[in-house]
């Protein structure tokens, strides 16, 4: 698949809240998020699954063709995306930069010594 270009990847956040309700983005990036996505393919797919498991349907009952194509377009674009239903969930795919994110930093490995 390929990835987003300039070092940006996509954090999956599904809130149990209506779209007015919503948290703001700065205390969204306070939480964990339930999805880490490093392509545009991603984000659409992870949108459609999880807009589709929210609804109660089948990817067969709704393929979200047309979403699909705009998801693919905002997230290469960088563009954090948000959608949901209209009494929740709130799900929201935040474009992040690498370099501003502790998920994508390097992991230094313990030295042999200070194992346990």
């Amino acid at each position: 698949m390929p990835q987003h270009a300039n070092g940006l990847h996509h954090h999956g956040y599904v809130e149990r809240s209506t779209l007015s309700n919503a948290l703001t983005a700065p205390e969204r990036r306070m939480l964990d998020p339930d999805e880490v996505m490093h392509s545009p393919e991603e984000v659409a797919a992870w949108l459609a699954g999880t807009l589709r498991a929210a609804m109660g349907l089948t990817e067969d009952e709704v393929a979200f063709t047309d979403e699909n194509q705009i998801w693919l377009t905002e997230s290469r674009r960088g563009e954090t995306i948000v959608t949901g239903l209209n009494d929740g969930p709130t799900i929201t795919a935040e474009a992040i930069y690498d370099s501003n994110c502790e998920c994508e930093r390097q992991l230094k490995p313990v030295p042999a010594k200070k194992r346990r």
